[in-house]
C-alpha cells in the first residue's frame, strides 16, 4: 500500500477514535442546594435514581444494546464538596464511572472517568475530558434559547492503532470540544417508557484534535457530530438521536424519582 493511502486510512481510523471522545449533550445538569450533589428539573439526579435505555443503530449489523444510568455519593479517594458519581452499566458488561462536581456558576465538571476500572487519572490507555457542561435554569427553558459549552480532551496509548504506526513513545491525542446547543422545539414524544411532553435540544459538537502516532507525526483531525435530545420535566432524557453514527437512544424505564421533581 502506498504511503498516501496508509496515511488516509490512519486518519480515518483516528477520526473514529476522536468521535468516541466527544461530549454527549443530554447528560448534563446544574446545581441545587439540597445536600446531594447536582440535579435539574429536566435531569433529576440523586441516590436511588435509575434510568434504563435501549440503543438502536441505523445499520442493522450493529444491533441493539442497553445501559443503565445511576448516581451515588462520591466514592473517590479524594472526595470534593458537591461531587458525586455517575455510573453507566452496559449490556455487554462494560462500565463507565464518572466523578463529577457541581460548579458555583452552574453546570458540572468531570473530575475523572474510569472505563472498566481503568481511570484517566492513571495508566492504561486513558482518555480525559475536562470542561463545564450545562443546561439552562428551569425557568429559562423556552424555544430559541441557545448556549455554548467548551472543554478539553486528551488521550494516550490510543486503542486500535496498528503497532507499526506507534513509535516507542506511544501515541497521544490533545484538543478541544465545543458544544453549541439550542432548545429547538416543544413537542410530545413516545418511547418504550411511555408518552411525554418534552423540549428538544439540538446540539452540534465540534472536536478539533491533534493526534501524534509517532510514526506519521502529528495529524490534525476535525470532527463535527450532531444530536437531538428530548427532555421531559421531572424525568430526564427520554430520547436522543446521534449523527453521523445513526444511533437512537430511548428511555425504557425510570425509578427513584422524587415526587417533587
Amino acid at each position: 500500500m502506498s504511503a498516501p493511502r496508509r496515511r488516509a486510512r490512519a486518519v480515518a481510523g483516528l477520526a473514529a477514535i476522536a468521535a468516541a471522545l466527544g461530549c454527549a449533550p443530554g447528560q448534563r445538569a446544574v446545581p441545587r442546594a439540597d445536600g446531594f450533589s447536582c440535579s435539574h428539573v429536566f435531569l433529576p439526579m440523586g441516590a436511588g435514581v435509575r434510568r434504563d435505555y435501549v440503543v438502536t443503530a441505523r445499520d442493522p449489523a450493529v444491533g441493539a444494546y442497553r445501559y443503565t444510568q445511576t448516581y451515588a455519593a462520591d466514592g473517590g479517594a479524594e472526595p470534593d464538596a458537591g461531587s458525586f458519581a455517575e455510573t453507566m452499566a452496559f449490556s455487554n458488561g462494560a462500565r463507565r464511572v464518572q466523578r463529577l462536581r457541581c460548579e458555583p456558576g452552574g453546570g458540572w465538571r468531570a473530575l475523572s472517568t474510569a472505563v472498566d476500572g481503568v481511570s484517566d487519572a492513571g495508566p492504561g490507555g486513558a482518555i480525559a475530558a475536562r470542561g463545564v457542561t450545562s443546561l439552562p435554569a428551569a425557568e429559562a427553558w423556552r424555544v430559541g434559547v441557545s448556549w455554548t459549552d467548551t472543554g478539553e480532551i486528551s488521550a494516550r496509548d490510543l486503542p486500535g492503532l496498528p503497532p507499526a504506526l506507534v513509535a516507542g513513545g506511544g501515541s497521544s491525542l490533545t484538543g478541544t470540544v465545543t458544544v453549541a446547543s439550542t432548545i429547538a422545539a416543544s413537542e410530545p414524544i413516545a418511547v418504550p417508557a411511555g408518552r411525554f411532553e418534552t423540549y428538544r435540544i439540538d446540539a452540534s459538537t465540534a472536536q478539533r484534535v491533534v493526534v501524534d502516532t509517532g510514526v506519521l507525526g502529528k495529524i490534525p483531525v476535525e470532527l463535527v457530530t450532531t444530536t437531538r435530545t428530548w427532555y421531559a420535566r421531572g424525568v430526564g432524557m427520554v430520547r436522543q438521536q446521534a449523527e453521523p453514527y445513526g444511533l437512537t437512544t430511548e428511555l425504557v424505564a425510570v425509578t427513584g424519582l422524587a415526587r417533587s421533581e
